[in-house]
């Protein structure tokens, strides 16, 4: 019933191209099948470690807990340590202390100083290949050209939760500045903590503040909700 819903929003905005991303195949085969036995007709299927919004499909990131370890063993070592030629131990450095720091902008100098890499072109690279092998999803901000968040995360942080949840529902994200910009076929939404913020943002399909303060009013134009049911939504219009 969740798939369900979340296909119902992704078909009732135009889109009928369907990616599922996840550092491994295994992980997003669950939603792969639940996809398959859907009602609706005429959907592009795709799965891969790679996001492909911009060539007009809808990019689910089929987030799961499924054998972190061994997951992220596996692609250190295939997709890190080979394409990257350092050392093991080095790769699990690094992929610590980047999932340490989620959304927040990467500084390849700092990788640099903090695990003595050589080059920056070297950092460079490694950053490029944690984004392509599917631990970290690259989201891009107005200020920055690039944000990463972790697959696997423990982060409790109200805006890691919220650009997950919305990853996992279809929507491609876009930092711009305190608020989410979320986009899905037809639909351009502006989610956000703060109402000045949300109102600054400019128009959109709708915009969603999400508060555990007192609901905003409709007539404000605003959908409120609380972050514990945001979190739960499996449709947010």
């Amino acid at each position: 019933m969740e798939c369900m819903e979340r296909i119902k929003t992704i078909v009732g905005s135009g889109v009928r191209k369907i990616n599922l991303v996840a550092p491994m195949v295994r992980l997003s085969a669950p939603l792969r099948q639940e996809i398959l036995k859907s009602p609706f007709k005429g959907l592009s299927l795709s799965e891969g470690t790679l996001m492909r919004s911009g060539e007009g499909w809808c990019d689910i990131v089929a987030f799961s807990r499924r054998d972190e370890e061994l997951v992220t063993s596996y692609v250190l070592l295939n997709s890190i340590v080979y394409q990257c030629s350092i050392p093991g131990a080095l790769a699990r450095d690094i992929y610590q202390d980047l999932r340490s720091r989620p959304l927040q902008a990467v500084s390849c100098k700092g990788l640099m100083r903090r695990h003595g890499l050589k080059s920056f072109y070297v950092a460079r690279d490694i950053v490029r290949h944690f984004v392509t092998c599917g631990l970290f999803i690259g989201i891009p901000s107005a200020d920055r050209p690039l944000r990463l968040l972790p697959y696997y995360c423990e982060e409790r942080d109200d805006d890691v939760c919220v650009i997950r949840h919305l990853l996992s529902l279809g929507y491609s994200i876009t930092i711009e500045g305190e608020v989410l910009r979320a986009r899905l076929g037809s639909q351009n939404l502006i989610v956000g903590r703060d109402i000045d913020s949300i109102n600054a943002a400019g128009q959109a399909t709708a915009r969603i503040l999400v508060s555990a303060s007192s609901p905003v009013l409709n007539f404000s134009g605003i959908r409120s909700w609380r972050p514990e049911d945001f979190l739960e939504a499996k449709r947010l219009l």
